[in-house]
């Protein structure tokens, strides 16, 4: 089965490469373990219609600005049917934006906490700070002196975050908040 997907507008967060190599390979995803097949159309009709916007945007059911919803999508069918909407509100990323997972360390699976305190000094991202190999890292509590948890951030995501029970999230592709 055949479905294809449009792009009809990217978020400001990050450049429409990115953007596009993240949903396809999301898409991947699905493709490899189900008959379905996406073939991207750059224009016309598509049976997935992908789009960011803000507040109303055209399907009557408005986003609600930043710090809140951070997405819906609609089952398959006609008009909206099928398309999935991002609120471009939120902080898009790859995974150093404003809440990241971290991996390994001695917190891993814990969220980044930022900012946060390390040798005096207020963190706002992830950081190679203090360490001589060049790994992102971050403190999990506020003040990493006295707390000393820490994890690695991810830096490279191959894979847009797809919501779906039947799928679980294997890379990171996160708004300002974990999803």
């Amino acid at each position: 089965m055949l479905f294809p997907p449009r792009i009809l507008g990217y978020t400001t967060d990050l450049d429409s490469e990115t953007v596009d190599d993240a949903f396809t390979r999301a898409l991947q995803v699905w493709s490899d373990v189900t008959p379905l097949k996406f073939t991207r159309l750059n224009e016309g009709e598509a049976d997935i219609m992908i789009n960011f916007g803000r507040w109303e945007h055209g399907d009557g059911y408005p986003f609600d600005g930043k710090d809140g919803l951070l997405a819906h999508a609609f089952a398959p069918g006609s008009g909206v049917g099928g398309d999935s909407h991002f609120d471009d509100d939120e902080l898009w990323t790859l995974g150093e934006g404003q809440v990241v997972k971290v991996k390994y360390g001695n917190a891993d699976g814990e969220f980044c906490k930022f900012p946060f305190l390390f040798n005096g000094k207020e963190y706002n991202s992830c950081t190679d700070a203090g360490r001589s190999d060049g790994f992102l890292w971050c403190s999990t509590t506020y003040n990493f002196e006295s707390d000393g948890k820490y994890g690695f951030c991810p830096h490279e995501c191959k894979t847009f975050i797809f919501f779906d029970t039947l799928l679980e999230c294997m890379h990171c592709f996160v708004s300002g908040h974990y999803l």
